[in-house]
């Protein structure tokens, strides 16, 4: 018996070693959060990919946009298979205080696969076994998006996410295509970011313009509660008392959480002779204490049942002992306002009523009344959010680092427009802009504030937008010629002032080279080792400054 017990336990000691070995092993070589990956340079090995089929592949001239990656039906795979496309470990070292993270794809497949049998299967290994997250038959489709909440799988400080093709044929379809693969916060970002020189007789400088695919709120309502009583409704009322109250309580409500957003009460109403219906919420030990209150008239209709919705949701941050009900104020004598179903009656919890006067919670069962008062509270599924507006984020020539500029209320409208104006902007400077969607979520206590990833430009992996600023409707200097543009590799400077130094900076902004003008007027530059794209020369002579842009082709 001691042999076996010592044999377990050096079991127990080598499955302890491999997998911390294991855990070790992730923290080299890992991706950051958020982690993105649009194929941009059209490469599986820049994220550290791994394949474990030749069937999959870069596409260069498809995707949103293009390069995108795809799995092929051919060469044919015959019989069962499983085909993947597998991450580097990502790290959850940066996702922040609100702890939220997703994942999301743009899905292109094409086939005639009319068995439904080849699929793709969506999956995260949280560093101890794989979890299956999507199952997606393949059909004919353009590009669609898919998105799917990873938050609760994610248990340890390493993740790995794979795309898996299974069937029992490929050649049955023709091929899946994938794109702009994001792990990210979930927040959804503005979208098609533009930016324009802006010129008039007044002022100049820069307008940005860019699109919101909202709305942002709550999702559709889902009803948690204990009774939803509506059948068999009768009503109930006072041949004496202008005013009181019922109400049904909850211990605790039925939903395991710290906090509840309120969307919707809905009641059943016999009778509206009345001056006043308010809908309350008490909590104390007693129900004593009045927490909310509104007056929902308008909303009572006679015999029916009545809907009216808390906008924004009420958020109640502690679910224990609480009380839903109303009171009704200056009820006409012998009318019966308040809806009652009568089967079921849940002593003490369903039935509870006090007059106007009254500082207790009585209940029918006293008065030999069955049934609970018809009453259902609808609380949202999921957080609630509120769009708080955008972060306009800006960076000069002469800045590494994005800084905030502005920060602008939610409009609700889908396009919209900024104007950084002189003297905010300087004119012969350019500037680069990114911008973000910021959130609020109300159902955590205390709130959580976040943002989006940046906009990207309208079919491009730029997330900003660069604008040169002039003060002149030609972006040329007079004086200043740079020819030609654009050019393979060889650009001509001419100037009617002495040169000092010459700057060249990428689209990002980044200062990739630098060349003393030594006092001359005309300067060749040889760039035959920068790759093609657009760039900013930057001239200067003297205490003046000259901008422009250029490219390489």
């Amino acid at each position: 018996m001691k042999h076996i017990e010592i044999w377990k336990f050096v079991n127990l000691i080598m499955i302890m070693l491999l997998f911390s070995y294991g855990l070790n092993a992730q923290t080299t070589d890992t991706l950051d959060f958020p982690f993105i990956e649009r194929f941009t340079d059209g490469s599986l090995e820049t994220n550290n990919w791994t394949i474990d089929c030749d069937n999959w592949g870069m596409i260069p001239d498809e995707g949103m946009p293009s390069p995108s990656v795809r799995f092929s039906g051919y060469p044919e795979i015959s019989g069962v298979y499983n085909c993947r496309l597998t991450s580097n470990w990502i790290s959850m070292a940066n996702i922040g205080e609100e702890g939220f993270v997703s994942l999301k794809f743009d899905l292109n497949m094409h086939a005639d696969d009319s068995s439904l049998l080849e699929k793709m299967f969506v999956e995260v290994f949280d560093s101890v076994e794989w979890h299956t997250i999507m199952g997606i038959s393949q059909i004919s489709h353009i590009w669609e998006t898919r998105k799917k909440d990873i938050t609760p799988l994610l248990t340890h400080n390493y993740f790995k996410i794979r795309f898996r093709i299974s069937g029992l044929n490929s050649s049955a379809g023709e091929y899946w295509g994938l794109d702009n693969i994001f792990v990210y916060n979930g927040a959804i970002a503005p979208k098609d970011i533009m930016g324009d020189y802006y010129w008039d007789a007044d002022s100049f400088g820069v307008k940005l313009q860019w699109i919101d695919e909202q709305p942002v709120g709550s999702t559709a309502p889902i009803t948690w509660c204990e009774w939803p009583w509506f059948e068999g409704n009768t009503g109930v009322g006072s041949s004496s008392q202008e005013t009181w109250s019922w109400a049904a309580k909850w211990d605790s409500l039925a939903y395991d959480a710290d906090s509840l957003p309120l969307t919707r009460i809905r009641t059943y109403v016999q009778d509206i002779d009345f001056d006043s219906l308010v809908f309350k919420i008490w909590r104390g030990s007693d129900g004593d204490i009045l927490q909310y209150s509104k007056n929902i008239s308008i909303y009572a209709f006679e015999g029916e049942v009545c809907s009216f919705f808390i906008s924004p949701p009420l958020m109640l941050y502690d679910t224990s002992k609480l009380w839903f009900g109303y009171t009704v104020y200056g009820q006409a004598a012998n009318t019966f306002p308040a809806g009652l179903e009568m089967e079921g009656p849940v002593i003490g919890y369903g039935n509870l009523f006090k007059n106007g006067d009254q500082t207790y919670w009585d209940t029918l069962s006293n008065y030999n009344m069955d049934g609970n008062w018809s009453l259902f509270l609808d609380f949202n599924e999921g957080v609630y959010l509120t769009h708080d507006g955008y972060n306009i984020y800006r960076k000069d020539d002469d800045s590494d680092e994005y800084s905030l500029l502005k920060h602008i209320d939610y409009k609700n409208a889908e396009e919209n427009s900024y104007f950084d104006k002189y003297p905010s902007v300087d004119f012969q400077t350019p500037y680069w802009y990114k911008l973000t969607n910021q959130y609020t979520d109300n159902s955590c206590v205390p709130p959580i504030t976040y943002e989006s990833l940046p906009a990207y430009a309208p079919n491009s992996d730029d997330d900003f937008v660069m604008i040169f600023v002039t003060k002149i409707l030609s972006h040329h200097e007079p004086g200043l010629t740079v020819y030609p543009n654009p050019t393979i590799s060889v650009l001509n400077i001419n100037s009617q002032v002495p040169i000092d130094e010459i700057m060249i900076f990428d689209i990002e902004g980044k200062n990739i080279g630098s060349f003393e003008g030594g006092k001359k007027s005309q300067i060749q530059l040889v760039l035959s080792d920068y790759k093609k794209g657009i760039y900013i020369i930057k001239i200067k002579s003297g205490v003046r400054v000259f901008s422009d842009k250029f490219v390489l082709y």
